[in-house]
């Protein structure tokens, strides 16, 4: 098992797998075929159906639920006004690096499905937006996030400086959380999008894979009070200082050496050294501090 635990043979257990958690107690896990029962048998009862997955949430930092659940899970949709759910579902898009600004949202159709709301709520709720100044909608191309928009929550006369020592503060802890929690599918994911920023040969492709590749070791520790903190911070990449200072400082071979930074860090990680994972984390934040601070 990931977590450390024996799994005993099939044939020693009865309806579910045994796992032990601590002297004298046993922790008994529902087989999969009883979970999606009691899914269905929720879906069945709401007055509405459960909603699909959003093109830009099926990525491989969201796993989809047999169902298509994310960020849904836990949410009365039936509580969310037309407005609340299509910005949590864009803020959700931006946090996990899948919107960015000038990013193209979903279709209206694909929005239609995913909210389970007529097209005429739909419809509402992006002109609520677009007067927001979170959207823009052009006719016969569609919906984009707004060039600068800023997510709430971030502090929007932060400078590179500031994110960067934000940065320094919180990430080396996180990696040496992740060292401990990451599950191997948790690994699996940070490879690939290591992997995809090596492979990318422009500016923009790697600093996607790039935020892809710092939020998954966040997602690797399994605390969601940790995540959100990061999220804050990542956030920042979206202001306009930060994106023109790091577009102004990139070259091909400092994207390679950031490449290979990366490896360093998943190397520690797959070693499970948090000790390893801190002091890679750690030279990789100076070195991109360096490149853009002492540029600005």
């Amino acid at each position: 098992m990931d977590d450390g635990g024996v799994a005993l043979p099939r044939d020693q257990t009865d309806s579910t797998d045994r796992v032990p958690v601590g002297e004298g107690h046993e922790l008994h896990a529902a087989p999969i075929e009883t979970i999606t029962t009691n899914i269905n048998h929720l879906q069945s009862r709401t007055a509405r159906p459960l909603p699909s997955t959003p093109r830009f949430l099926r990525t491989a930092s969201r796993p989809c639920w047999p169902i298509g659940l994310n960020w849904f899970i836990g949410l009365d949709l039936g509580m969310l006004s037309p407005d609340r759910a299509l910005r949590a579902l864009v803020e959700d898009g931006i946090s996990c690096g899948e919107l960015a600004p000038g990013s193209k949202l979903p279709t209206e159709r694909e929005l239609v499905a995913t909210l389970q709301l007529p097209r005429s709520a739909v419809r509402r709720a992006l002109s609520r937006l677009e007067q927001e100044g979170m959207v823009v909608r052009e006719v016969g191309r569609g919906t984009f996030l707004r060039e600068g928009y800023v997510a709430e929550g971030v502090a929007r006369d932060a400078s590179p400086a500031d994110i960067m020592q934000a940065r320094m503060v919180l990430e080396p802890s996180v990696a040496v959380l992740a060292a401990h929690a990451a599950t191997q599918a948790d690994l699996s994911r940070i490879a690939s999008f290591a992997d995809q920023g090596g492979r990318s040969e422009d500016f923009d492709s790697f600093e996607t894979w790039d935020s892809k590749f710092h939020r998954a070791i966040g997602e690797a520790t399994h605390n969601d009070l940790v995540l959100a903190m990061f999220d804050v911070i990542n956030a920042g990449r979206a202001l306009p200082v930060w994106g023109s200072l790091k577009r102004r400082t990139s070259t091909p071979e400092r994207r390679r050496c950031y490449h290979q930074q990366h490896v360093s860090i998943l190397e520690a990680l797959n070693d499970r050294d948090p000790a390893g994972a801190e002091r890679a984390m750690r030279a990789h934040l100076k070195s991109v501090t360096d490149n853009l601070i002492g540029n600005a």
